[in-house]
């Protein structure tokens, strides 16, 4: 029985504490929001700047044509902050990439907030 009493004892001691741990800031008001991924439903997306990708020399002489598929994050300022390949031919991998980073959108916005959204765009390499 005193056991117990003692568990509980330092159970409620334990849940009246303070967590902050001293010399550390306080957590931040506003957590960092994700990106969120612009769907055709939720946001329309406005490219200001493109740049064309070059097509690699070793493409060019085997023949190695195709689209590059890319997941891109638009960070709050319009600019291409990250790219991922999602699917393409690993020579025209590396131009596609080159290219989307350079590329400029209107920022979006959500609530009057700017905020960074992810997308899916095709660079191809077939009209070359």
């Amino acid at each position: 029985m005193l056991a117990i009493l003692s568990l509980l004892l330092i159970a409620c001691l334990f849940s009246t504490c303070d967590r902050t741990v001293a010399g550390l800031p306080a957590p931040a008001s506003t957590p960092m929001r994700p990106a969120i991924r612009v769907g055709v439903n939720h946001f329309s997306l406005r490219r200001i700047t493109i740049v064309r990708p070059k097509m690699p020399e070793a493409a060019r002489q085997l023949g190695v044509k195709g689209p590059v598929i890319l997941e891109i994050k638009i960070d709050q300022t319009g600019n291409v902050a990250d790219v991922r390949v999602v699917r393409g031919n690993p020579i025209l991998n590396s131009a596609a990439k080159d290219a989307v980073k350079q590329w400029k959108y209107e920022p979006i916005s959500l609530k009057g907030q700017p905020i960074a959204v992810w997308s899916t765009v095709v660079v191809d390499f077939n009209e070359r």
